[in-house]
């Protein structure tokens, strides 16, 4: 389930049980999207286009990352009938065996997965795992603690129990990232389209 950022630092708050600045949260959450960029993904709207008699090859821009089927005006495209074309913009390039046989210029939709983007705009969307983002970006915070406090003499005793709280969200989030990787299942038959991949 989706979750719009200003949702996600209203659950962070919670989950710290004290109150941060937008800037604090938005740093800790959008870390802990770019810890798992090329783990998880979003699940993406079907990037779709009208076909052309005699055009094999349409660009498929650079949001999607793993395409795990295509179809035809609602018909699915068997495996062997698409491939993708690596480039500066990848294309979806259907094969002309398969190609010629509708007989009207049907819509094609590639269905798949992209990278979570990350976030500024309190409507901005979160699409992978939420408990991931909010233990990751609690356990940063925490982290960040623990240095703030270590230079205040009269604070040392909370270094303790930031460093506790700190495993306690790492370990949470640790145990959300297992969970979604494994029901995220990227289909036996998706590709992968490397040149919209994070280097």
């Amino acid at each position: 389930m989706s979750r719009t950022l200003a949702q996600t630092r209203q659950m962070i708050t919670v989950a710290m049980g004290e109150q941060l600045s937008t800037i604090e949260l938005d740093a800790a959450i959008n870390e802990a999207i770019s810890a798992i960029q090329d783990t998880l993904f979003t699940t993406l709207a079907p990037i779709t286009g009208s076909t052309v008699n005699g055009t094999y090859e349409y660009t498929l821009g650079t949001a999607i990352v793993v395409i795990i089927g295509v179809d035809m005006d609602g018909e699915p495209v068997p495996p062997y009938g698409w491939d993708i074309i690596e480039g500066s913009t990848p294309d979806l390039r259907f094969s002309q065996g398969y190609f010629p046989s509708f007989a009207t210029t049907p819509t094609y939709r590639a269905h798949g997965f992209g990278f979570q983007a990350f976030v500024t705009s309190p409507s901005d969307t979160i699409g992978v795992d939420i408990d991931y983002i909010v233990s990751q970006a609690a356990s940063v915070l925490h982290g960040s603690r623990i240095g703030q406090v270590r230079e205040e003499l009269e604070s040392q005793p909370l270094v303790g129990q930031h460093e506790q709280l700190q495993a306690k969200f790492s370990g949470l989030a640790q145990v959300a990232l297992q969970r979604s990787a494994a029901a995220q299942a990227i289909p036996p038959n998706a590709r992968r389209v490397r040149s919209n991949m994070m280097a």
